[in-house]
């Protein structure tokens, strides 16, 4: 069984997350990516509950995780926020 750390990462076990060793999959991947990218905390939460969810293999989850990410970003845009693929449109 593995452990989901606070930063969204999952670890083997909790020696891994004390050494700061993430497992290196697929979700471990694209979080990495979208934190490097500067995307949301929320948006990064939201692709990794939808991947969580989804049933299936991994194109499933990754395709459930980017629809969910997609309905956080739309969501946040109505609301006035901004995503950072987008530039502001406060001067």
């Amino acid at each position: 069984m593995s452990l989901i750390a606070s930063n969204g990462l999952e670890y083997a076990d909790l020696t891994q997350r004390l050494l700061g060793q993430p497992l290196k999959n697929g979700r471990n991947a694209q979080i990495i990516f979208f934190t490097d990218a500067g995307y949301p905390q929320a948006e990064i939460e939201a692709f990794a509950k939808g991947y969580d969810r989804a049933r299936g293999g991994a194109n499933e989850k990754y395709n459930a995780g980017w629809y969910a990410l997609n309905i956080c970003r739309s969501q946040r845009n109505r609301a006035g926020a901004s995503s950072p693929n987008q530039p502001s449109t406060s001067s």
